[in-house]
């Protein structure tokens, strides 16, 4: 878990070429050929990667929490 910084860049939609994204903390490429994904410490106060170089991701799952 982490704080954001700034609520203006908690989610921000790149592209129809990008998958998730999480401000420029976390960035997933949708589609192959647009390059690879990154990850900068930018807006949360905790890093998610000790590294900003860039790194490939297979296969991602996205989960929506829904209140009863």
């Amino acid at each position: 878990m982490s704080n954001i910084f700034d609520i203006c860049y908690i989610d921000r939609h790149h592209g129809p070429q990008y998958g998730p994204s999480f401000g420029s903390d976390l960035i997933l490429y949708g589609d192959e050929g647009y390059g690879e994904s990154y990850c900068y410490s930018r807006y949360y106060d905790k890093s998610i990667r000790e590294t900003d170089e860039e790194f490939s991701v297979e296969e991602y799952e996205i989960f929506q929490i829904m209140k009863e």
